[in-house]
């Protein structure tokens, strides 16, 4: 790739990446969301979302389909609001001006990608072999908090 094309890419990268300083009128700048109303929000839709597609798979008349539209929308809530926590708590922190360290940072990051890429070869491997064990689960799990903590840890430090 040419010294141009990725001088075009990083000018399109700030474009989107602009803060509401450097708008004229109409701008919202994200960053003014509360933590609080990032997870009503995502809560909310993600919700909404799982509700409407238990409405859209076929859910038949009766008595049942109201509980199974509750049941549907808490679920996206707690789905919505746990995938959406790590970013409400970084923001919560940058809001106080409080960060950890920055070496102890990188450090917990890279040794989470290494955890993840382990507990990936494992549960590749057992989907291969078609084994679903208790040591498959707990890879699975380390995957799914890993991806929460780097979420948290690339949301911190992303202004820099």
């Amino acid at each position: 790739m040419s010294a141009e094309r990725i001088g075009d890419w990083t000018g399109i990268i700030q474009f989107f990446s602009l803060r509401a300083s450097s708008c004229s009128n109409g701008c919202v700048d994200m960053r003014s969301l509360r933590p609080i109303l990032i997870l009503t929000i995502a809560g909310g839709l993600s919700g909404l979302v799982f509700a409407l597609s238990f409405l859209f798979a076929g859910a038949g008349a009766g008595a049942g389909v109201a509980r199974g539209i509750a049941i549907f929308f808490g679920v996206g809530a707690l789905i919505g609001v746990i995938v959406v926590a790590p970013i409400a708590a970084a923001e919560l922190l940058l809001r106080r001006g409080t960060r950890p360290h920055a070496e102890v940072s990188v450090r917990l990051d890279s040794y989470t990608s290494m955890l993840m890429g382990l507990a990936m070869g494992y549960a590749l491997a057992s989907m291969h072999h078609h084994v679903f064990d208790l040591l498959t689960g707990a890879a699975l799990a380390v995957i799914f908090v890993g991806t929460l903590l780097k979420t948290f840890l690339h949301t911190l430090y992303r202004a820099g």
